[in-house]
C-alpha cells in the first residue's frame, strides 16, 4: 500500500462508489426522498422510486428491522460514552455484514463477494482456518425509565440490584437508588435473574481504579487486548519465579506455534468428555473422530477439553474483536464452525443468560404484527432499500443520524453518518 498526496480536499460518497446504480430504490415518504431534486435525479438516471405506504406492500420494512438490529449493536458497542457511536459505526457494520442472515442462510459478504473477509476470530491461534459467521436481531423496548433513557443509544436495562423482599408471586421489591423517582416493586416481567459468572477479560480491582497514570493506563490498554483468566494462589504458592523457571517458560512459549492452546493436548488423556475417543483414535480414526498433530477432532472441528480454555472461546464468540453481543443461536453457530464439546448449546444459553451488556441493551418485547414481502430481487445492489435512524446522541462532528441503505438480495447494509438537517443534495452526496 501506498498514500497519494496533494489532491483537493472532496468527500465521497458509499453506495455508487462500491455497487454502481440501483434499479429500484424503496423508501418511506421522507420529505428529502418526496423533493423535487430527488424524483428528478432518478428519473433521469433511470432508476425507479418505490415509496411505502399504510396498505401496501411495497414497504419499506426491511430498513424498519436493520435499524432496530443496527439499534442493538450501537447500545451494545458504545457502553457509557454514547456520544461517540460513529467512531463505533464502521465495526458494526462489519459485523452485521458478516453475520449470518436467516433469510439467505450466508452472510451478505458471501452473497455479494463469494467469500468472508478474516475477523479477529480467524486470526486466533488456532489449529484450523475455515471462517466464522453470525448474525443478530432484537427490538427497543418500552421505557421504564424515560428519565434515564434520553437517547436510543442508553441502555434498555440496568442493575444488578438486590431483591429486598417478596410481596407475591408475581411482585418483588428491590433496592432501587433513589435517582430513579419511581416505585421499587416490580412484576416479574420485568425482572431477569442476574447469575454472576467469572470474568475471563477484565481484572475487577483494576477496573474500578478510576484515575490512572500514564504509563499505569499504557499497560492497562495492553493487557486487555488479550484474553486471560486470573486464578488466586494462596500464599506459599505466590512465589517469584527464579531465572531458570522463566527462560524454560519463554522457550516453551517461542517453540510453539499455537500461543496459549497447546495446552489442551495434555488434557485430553484425563478428561471425562474425550478421554475414551481420544485412547481409542491412536492408531486409526474411530467413527467421526480422529487424532492429528496431537488434537481430538470430530470431522473437521477440534475438540475442546472441559477447562477455561472452553469460557474464553465462549467469550470471544459472542462479545470479543466484532462479534457484537449477538444471540444464542448466532453465538452457537460460529463456535460450532470451529469446535465441539458435548453440550455446547448448553454453556452458550448460559452465557448469554449471564451477559450483563446484553440485559441492558436488548429487549424482551416482540416486533409488533408483520411486515408485507415486496418483489424478490434478482441480483444484488440492483434493488435496495432506504431510511434514517435518527434522535442519535450528536457526535463532536455535529452528526446525530445514520443513513440506512440496505441491499434487498443480499442483505448488507452501509451505514453511513449524517445530520438530521441534510437535505436531498447532501444525502445524493452520501450515495454517490
Amino acid at each position: 500500500m501506498d498514500f497519494v498526496l496533494g489532491l483537493p480536499r472532496t468527500k465521497n460518497g458509499e453506495v455508487v462508489r462500491l455497487h454502481g446504480i440501483p434499479r429500484t430504490i424503496v423508501s418511506d415518504r421522507d420529505t428529502k426522498f418526496l423533493s423535487h431534486f430527488w424524483r428528478s435525479l432518478w428519473n433521469r438516471i433511470g432508476t425507479k422510486l418505490l415509496f411505502s405506504t399504510t396498505c401496501h406492500p411495497q414497504t419499506d420494512g426491511q430498513t424498519e428491522v436493520v435499524n432496530r438490529v443496527l439499534s442493538t449493536l450501537l447500545r451494545s458497542s458504545v457502553g457509557k460514552n454514547p456520544k461517540f457511536w460513529d467512531e463505533c459505526l464502521s465495526h458494526v457494520e462489519f459485523a452485521y455484514n458478516r453475520s449470518v442472515h436467516s433469510a439467505t442462510k450466508f452472510t451478505p459478504f458471501e452473497v455479494v463477494y463469494g467469500f468472508n473477509p478474516l475477523s479477529p476470530m480467524d486470526l486466533l491461534p488456532l489449529p484450523i482456518d475455515q471462517v466464522l459467521h453470525k448474525d443478530g436481531k432484537d427490538k427497543a423496548e418500552k421505557e421504564r425509565f424515560p428519565a434515564q433513557r434520553k437517547s436510543k443509544l442508553s441502555p434498555r436495562g440496568d442493575g444488578p440490584f438486590q431483591i429486598l423482599e417478596k410481596i407475591n408471586d408475581n411482585a418483588y421489591k428491590i433496592d432501587l437508588p433513589e435517582k430513579y423517582n419511581v416505585s421499587a416493586t416490580f412484576n416479574v416481567s420485568d425482572l431477569t435473574l442476574y447469575e454472576p459468572g467469572p470474568d475471563l477479560r477484565t481484572n475487577r480491582s483494576q477496573e474500578g481504579q478510576h484515575k490512572l497514570n500514564k504509563q499505569h493506563a499504557k499497560w492497562e490498554e495492553f493487557l486487555e487486548s488479550f484474553p486471560y483468566v486470573i486464578y488466586y494462589k494462596k500464599g506459599k504458592e505466590n512465589v517469584v519465579a527464579d531465572a531458570l523457571s522463566r527462560r524454560y517458560v519463554l522457550l516453551n512459549y517461542l517453540d510453539s506455534h499455537l500461543i496459549g492452546f497447546a495446552y489442551i493436548r495434555e488434557l485430553y488423556g484425563n478428561d471425562p468428555d474425550f478421554c475414551e475417543k481420544f485412547n481409542a483414535c491412536e492408531k486409526c480414526a474411530v467413527g467421526k473422530f480422529y487424532r492429528h498433530g496431537g488434537y481430538l477432532f470430530k470431522e473437521n472441528m477440534i475438540c475442546i477439553p472441559q477447562g477455561s480454555m472452553r469460557d474464553i472461546l465462549l467469550r470471544e464468540a459472542h462479545e470479543g474483536g466484532l462479534m457484537g453481543h449477538f444471540g444464542v443461536t448466532k453465538t452457537l453457530q460460529t463456535l460450532k464452525e470451529h469446535l465441539f464439546w458435548p453440550k455446547m448449546r448448553r454453556d452458550v444459553e448460559r452465557l448469554c443468560e449471564r451477559c450483563v451488556t446484553c440485559k441492558k441493551a436488548k429487549s424482551k418485547v416482540s416486533p409488533q404484527g408483520m411486515y408485507l414481502p415486496l418483489p424478490i430481487p434478482d441480483f444484488p445492489w440492483t434493488d435496495i432499500s432506504m431510511d434514517f435512524l435518527l434522535g442519535l446522541p450528536r457526535t463532536k462532528t455535529g452528526r446525530d443520524s445514520i443513513f440506512v441503505v440496505v441491499d434487498r438480495f443480499s442483505k448488507m447494509a452501509h451505514f453511513i453518518a449524517c445530520h438530521k438537517t441534510d437535505d436531498a443534495v447532501n444525502v445524493a452526496n452520501l450515495f454517490f
